[in-house]
């Protein structure tokens, strides 16, 4: 059997490709800053620009736990612009993979999707690869 895992971190993905149950180096790797710290970027750009609010690493990753953010008291929906940051991140991730691993891939019987960041980008990778 031919998988290929793809661990989605914060700050890197890792690639593992197994050929015939055994682990593969030539079809491995990882995505150096290709983790969802991406999204993270996109929604702390998001809110410096919408409302003038800037957040340190550690506090954009419990924004996208949450999908909102307490300004001035008030509690402010942002999970909209999460969701939009997150496919973004996903088709560019998928075309990363393809870019690197679509050999590998025509010939696999399993993609899967592995770590947190995961959760963001489950459906546009179950829209390419069924």
């Amino acid at each position: 059997m031919n998988v290929l895992v793809v661990d989605i971190g914060f700050n890197t993905v890792d690639i593992l490709g197994v050929v015939n149950g055994r682990p593969s180096r030539e079809w491995s790797g990882m995505l150096e800053r290709g983790g969802i710290s991406r999204i993270g970027e996109q929604v702390g750009a998001f809110l410096q620009r919408e409302f003038n609010f800037e957040l340190p690493e550690q506090a954009i990753k419990d924004v996208l736990q949450k999908k909102e953010i307490a300004l001035y008291g008030a509690t402010k929906d942002i999970s909209w612009a999460i969701r939009k940051a997150s496919e973004e991140y996903g088709v560019w991730l998928v075309q990363e993979i393809r870019s690197r691993w679509e050999g590998f891939l025509k010939k696999s019987d399993r993609l899967i999707l592995a770590g947190g960041g995961a959760y963001h980008v489950a459906d546009v990778f179950y829209s390419m690869y069924p």
